[in-house]
């Protein structure tokens, strides 16, 4: 049976053997894995069902997920809750994250003393970046 290997682990690879030209390809790469992370996000992310309450819409948590490609640590951590997607971006190597910008997003994400923890953002990261769960 063949080894598996992440996304993360992919591009590392491809990084190291790809001429200055090859990175366009790796660029869109990350950005397909990107994007993918965030459907799978969005599709696990938790919305509460029944009307608006207290001025937000059903739903808003898992809207405000998105995602972002960067180079070489220049990543913006000033996000109340987000995940890495292929590793850390290091060495001007692509990586991405997924971010909410939604000011509940950390309640959701790790609970509280009267809500439960949800873990979209560390269930998406485990499912894109652990070798387990790719086939």
């Amino acid at each position: 049976m063949p080894i598996r290997e992440s996304p993360h682990d992919i591009a590392r690879d491809i990084i190291q053997r790809a001429p200055v030209e090859g990175r366009e390809e790796i660029s869109r790469y990350t950005d397909d894995v990107v994007n993918r992370a965030v459907d799978y996000a969005k599709s696990i992310a938790p919305v509460w069902p029944g009307e608006e309450s207290q001025g937000r819409q059903p739903g808003t948590f898992r809207d405000s997920i998105y995602g972002e490609v960067y180079y070489g640590g220049e990543a913006d951590t000033s996000h109340p809750v987000r995940a890495n997607i292929g590793g850390e971006g290091g060495k001007g190597e692509p990586a991405g994250a997924i971010i909410s910008d939604d000011p509940k997003a950390p309640f959701i994400e790790f609970g509280t003393a009267k809500t439960p923890e949800h873990g979209t953002f560390a269930k998406t990261a485990a499912h894109f970046n652990d070798l387990e769960t790719h086939e």
